[in-house]
């Protein structure tokens, strides 16, 4: 398909009806100018000069959506804290509907904080990062809620994405409402290590770890990325996969077809890879959503991510510059 032709599929986004549930985190970003070394240890001090908050994890796949227009529901659990309270607000103000995120008084906010240092005219780097996720255990009064979300939202929504990262959101008898879901929406998963579990889910986006555990192989080159996708696509029975091999862009495979080989959109040169697989996962889905092929959805998807790896921490697209990424000014 032709720029102008993926342009026509970005066109339809605000029409499209999509769900994510998974990991809610907040990523938390602390800049501050380095103004001495530190006596107590070889380290730099910084003086505070800003900090922001936006959504991360799944909430990122959400915002990226949301940011394109599309009906997009979360589908998590937070903190009845101030982290969980701004990740909610954040994507409520990108326009999400977020009747599905439940707030446990019990737990801490999944967050990540990165400290950034580095003088007036410079660009800040990362000197540290700090997680707070330890506390990250929800009641089954929450898990239920949640389920309860779920199962309505699948009742209404085009695609259903799993964005899990790790933590216990996902709990086995949410796999098993989300597998039922499968039935009547397109499921995609975007998870670290339980991608087996979601055997018949329409499609899946891991990145070349995630793949090679799933394949029980390590991929060092684009052969070893090929055979895993082969092993994955025939014992898992999904509609599409679609690896992600950071600055080697990405490989499509689709059952009874040969495999595509995407070559990364725009410079190699990445600035960031922070979520970009959840804009890439963001796009397959909401270029499913909206009639186009796997294929065609995996274009726009790498058009996407070679936006958001050039710019500095968690990021999304906007519709302008995923249409100028593939050509067509918009």
């Amino acid at each position: 398909m032709t720029g102008k032709g993926l342009g026509k599929v970005i066109e339809k986004f605000s029409s499209c009806r999509i769900a994510v549930i998974g990991d809610l985190i907040a990523d938390e970003y602390v800049t501050g100018r380095p103004v001495r070394l530190s006596r107590e240890a070889p380290i730099p001090i910084l003086r505070y000069e800003s900090s922001k908050v936006v959504p991360g994890g799944a909430a990122n796949t959400v915002n990226n959506a949301a940011v394109l227009g599309a009906s997009v529901r979360p589908l998590g659990i937070v903190g009845a804290d101030a982290m969980g309270s701004a990740v909610t607000r954040l994507l409520r103000a990108a326009g999400a509907d977020t009747s599905g995120i439940v707030a446990d008084p019990g737990i801490e906010t999944i967050t990540k904080t990165r400290i950034l240092g580095g003088d007036l005219n410079t660009v800040k780097q990362q000197v540290a990062r700090i997680d707070r996720d330890s506390g990250f255990r929800p009641s089954e009064k929450s898990r239920s809620s949640l389920e309860s979300a779920l199962r309505k939202a699948a009742e209404e929504v085009e695609v259903l994405v799993v964005s899990d990262y790790g933590y216990s959101t996902i709990s086995d008898s949410a796999v098993k409402v989300i597998k039922s879901a499968a039935r009547k929406a397109k499921v995609i998963v975007d998870s670290h290590d339980r991608i087996a579990e979601f055997t018949g889910a329409f499609g899946a986006v891991p990145n070349e770890g995630e793949a090679g555990r799933l394949a029980g192989m390590e991929i060092k080159c684009e052969a070893d990325a090929l055979e895993a996708g082969r092993r994955i696509i025939q014992r898992m029975g999904f509609g599409f996969l679609l690896i992600t091999r950071g600055n080697q862009g990405m490989i499509l495979f689709e059952p009874g077809a040969d495999p595509k080989v995407i070559p990364i959109s725009g410079t190699d040169d990445i600035t960031d890879v922070s979520g970009a697989g959840d804009t890439v996962t963001a796009l397959m889905a909401l270029g499913l959503s909206s009639g186009a092929t796997a294929y065609e959805s995996a274009m726009i998807a790498n058009h996407g991510a070679g936006v958001v790896v050039m710019k500095r921490g968690t990021a999304t697209v906007s519709r302008a510059e995923l249409l100028a990424a593939i050509g067509r000014k918009g």
